[in-house]
């Protein structure tokens, strides 16, 4: 029996990718040595796929086109009349061999399932992340976004990639986030393995801004609020960051044995710590936090760092919901710092603010990554 190989691309990739991360109705698998081919260039249209539940999925339509990567102009064979469901565009270039993720039947009672003769795959993380800076570089070049905030919209992509949760598939801007539970990781890249994916890519369009993105992000963030605090403390002024020490992010608290026995938890991982300058910061999200269960875990968890010899800053919405309280914030830290040695940090800090130019660029920096919030009463 032939098989059909169709491979799809662009925003739909991501979209699917989100989908496979939540697992319910689709999942997926790093297809590891596959090289795109010509296989599945000369079915009629959209309906011949066979794929009826992953198009309705993601809303194909006349409208809403199904987006195809091909090798060449030679695999465009598309002759249908009907072709208004199907694009195609070329990526000829030599790719890593970690390029494509292969899609497979979610988990879920309304699992999406294929046919036998057609494998699906869709563009991986690597190749999102330059398909998405190229298409926000253009953005840039048009005059639709300002260079940093094209920047900062890889850059949030990239950490979404690389940590341990994802966007909604659906509303990505506004919808529910799946989080990782820490014994099911669902990322299919870590940022070591995307930085070497960018290096080993080559004559792409969108490479170069999604090197620089690369750079800053982070590895394991938990979530759209810790990546936005993360960054705002942590980036260089020229990305409208404040240029702190950066922390390390959802990682077993480093303790000695003699802490670990007072302690009411097993194992602590806070959303940032500073081991060298023993301190640590959580984030209370509101909507998840507003539950009587969950209040008392907080209060357990901020029990126990205080027993142990880290200084531990509690955060909530109101710490960072704007340029002036993230600030604030900053300053605080800032001058724990330099408690524990860190020379004119506050100092340092409070000259950057004083910096029109850099607030301006903050203000950019809050209005790109700040995520929405559903608050409680």
């Amino acid at each position: 029996m032939d098989t059909t190989n169709i491979h799809i691309a662009g925003s739909q990739a991501v979209q699917l990718m989100r989908m496979a991360r939540k697992g319910d109705l689709v999942s997926g698998v790093p297809a590891v040595g596959y090289r795109i081919d010509a296989g599945g260039s000369s079915i009629g249209n959209a309906a011949d796929l066979g794929i009826d539940g992953l198009l309705c999925a993601l809303g194909i339509n006349e409208n809403r086109p199904l987006t195809l990567l091909v090798p060449n102009d030679a695999a465009r064979c598309w002759r249908n009349e009907s072709l208004s469901f199907i694009k195609t565009y070329t990526l000829s270039v030599s790719l890593p061999d970690d390029a494509f993720i292969e899609l497979k039947p979610g988990r879920g009672r309304n699992a999406i399932g294929f046919p036998e003769d057609v494998r699906v795959f869709i563009s991986g993380i690597g190749l999102e992340v330059i398909d998405g800076a190229r298409k926000i570089g253009r953005s840039i070049k048009r005059g639709r976004m300002s260079e940093l905030q094209g920047f900062l919209r890889v850059l949030e992509f990239v950490d979404e990639c690389c940590g341990t949760y994802s966007r909604n598939y659906d509303n990505p801007c506004a919808g529910d986030v799946v989080y990782d539970e820490i014994s099911h990781p669902t990322r299919f890249s870590d940022l070591y393995s995307l930085q070497s994916f960018l290096d080993k890519a080559r004559h792409i369009d969108g490479l170069s801004l999604a090197h620089r993105a690369a750079r800053y992000a982070i590895d394991g963030s938990g979530s759209p609020m810790e990546t936005y605090i993360n960054h705002a403390l942590t980036l260089p002024p020229k990305y409208a960051g404040l240029s702190m020490h950066k922390p390390i992010v959802n990682q077993q608290l480093r303790l000695g044995s003699e802490d670990k026995v007072l302690l009411k938890h097993k194992s602590l991982r806070p959303d940032f710590q500073w081991p060298q300058y023993h301190m640590l910061a959580e984030y209370l999200g509101e909507k998840d936090h507003s539950s009587k269960s969950a209040r008392v875990e907080d209060k357990n968890r901020m029990q126990d760092y205080a027993v142990t010899p880290y200084a531990a800053f509690p955060l909530m919405f109101d710490d960072v919901k704007n340029a002036a309280t993230i600030n604030k914030t900053a300053e605080m830290l800032a001058g724990e710092f330099m408690r524990r040695g860190v020379r004119s940090e506050l100092y340092r800090v409070r000259r950057l603010l004083k910096n029109e130019n850099f607030l301006a660029k903050q203000r950019v920096l809050v209005g790109t990554l700040l995520p929405p919030l559903m608050r409680y009463e």
